[in-house]
């Protein structure tokens, strides 16, 4: 018979070193618009007329775009596609001649003067990041730091990206810049 016999067990020691450990969290932020409306195709068929320009506003009720159905059974009819809330049209993704679906999104309409900052915090520091909490922000292309402030917080984590998402807000009265502009 024959018997293995166990090597001695590996110790490794490392001298104790002191260090610092961060107090600071730092995520990117975006702005964006506190309204948000997707303007979808109510029915199927060919956009024959975009009746709104990128940057313009419009109303609701308004009709932004127009569809022309296909099919002859509603004999070739345009179906309008009404604005759901008043706004300015921050995406066209459509053009005349574009054939969509029933549901497609067409466009999109924000409020640019109603913003918000968001930020998206790792799970593992959602217990550092509350409402209350402090913080500075810097935009991309600005050297100002404004304060903020963490308004709102999600209870659920994105369970693709690992993230909560938290709202903040300024103190003080600083301008916040542009829907799609991001800072740390």
């Amino acid at each position: 018979s024959v018997f293995a016999v166990p090597d001695k067990p590996i110790v490794f020691v490392r001298k104790a070193m002191k260090t610092e450990l961060a107090d600071e969290l730092s995520y990117p932020a975006r702005i964006v618009s506190k309204v948000e409306a997707v303007v979808s195709a109510k029915v199927e068929g060919v956009v024959t007329r975009v009746a709104c320009r990128l940057g313009g506003q419009v109303s609701k009720g308004d009709v932004p775009f127009w569809v022309t159905q296909q099919d002859s059974i509603y004999h070739y009819a345009p179906a309008k596609v009404t604005a759901p809330l008043s706004g300015v049209v921050s995406e066209i993704r459509v053009t005349e001649g574009s054939h969509v679906s029933r549901g497609q999104e067409l466009g999109v309409l924000t409020d640019p003067k109603r913003l918000a900052l968001r930020v998206e915090v790792a799970s593992f520091d959602l217990n550092a990041v509350r409402p209350g909490v402090e913080g500075r922000l810097q935009l991309v292309g600005s050297d100002q730091k404004i304060t903020v402030r963490v308004k709102a917080m999600s209870p659920a984590v994105d369970p693709v990206t690992g993230t909560g998402r938290a709202e903040l807000e300024i103190k003080g009265d600083h301008p916040l810049g542009y829907p799609g502009q991001i800072g740390q």
